[in-house]
């Protein structure tokens, strides 16, 4: 699966493997960040080398897509790049991991009555901020369930209360 990713997806967020095409809907390289922890797992040392080195200088914020889901961001980016640090200690893993979470606090400044933050968000200079219709502007558990785990887990690492307080 990775040497396809590799060959036809590389950089983007997924490979679709009938036409060995690559989709972009976060452009964050979802498929790459998401699956450092499985390349180190797996000991595959130099594809996780790869990887680690488009993260340094590809993974760019402000190229991501207007509009991105805030629990995708946080479950497969920041959740991603957390593990990745976790495991090998790199310190590029940490660095991108805040500059991805700094980015994402002002969605908690949107609903001050509760909290939780938007769930449509932009990295751009123009912050989207808006609820899902398709949950009925409801808040969905599983994903106010990983911003608890990985703000809290970065707050530790981190050391900045900030992540803390939000999550």
């Amino acid at each position: 699966a990775w040497s396809a990713y590799r060959a036809y997806a590389w950089g983007a967020d997924e490979v679709k493997p009938v036409s060995n095409r690559s989709h972009n809907w976060l452009r964050l390289g979802a498929t790459l960040v998401d699956c450092l922890d499985n390349l180190w797992l797996f000991d595959m040392k130099e594809e996780f080398a790869e990887a680690q080195e488009w993260v340094a200088t590809k993974l760019v914020l402000s190229h991501s897509a207007p509009g991105i889901s805030m629990f995708e961001t946080v479950i497969r980016i920041l959740g991603g790049l957390l593990s990745a640090f976790e495991l090998s200690a790199e310190p590029v893993f940490l660095r991108k991991a805040q500059e991805v979470a700094d980015h994402m606090m002002y969605a908690f400044d949107a609903n001050p009555a509760t909290g939780l933050p938007c769930q449509t968000i932009s990295f751009s200079s123009h912050k989207t901020c808006s609820f899902a219709s398709w949950t009925g502007h409801a808040a969905v558990l599983a994903e106010y369930g990983t911003i608890q785990l990985e703000f809290k887990y970065l707050a530790q690492k981190t050391g900045l209360r900030k992540y803390w307080d939000v999550a």
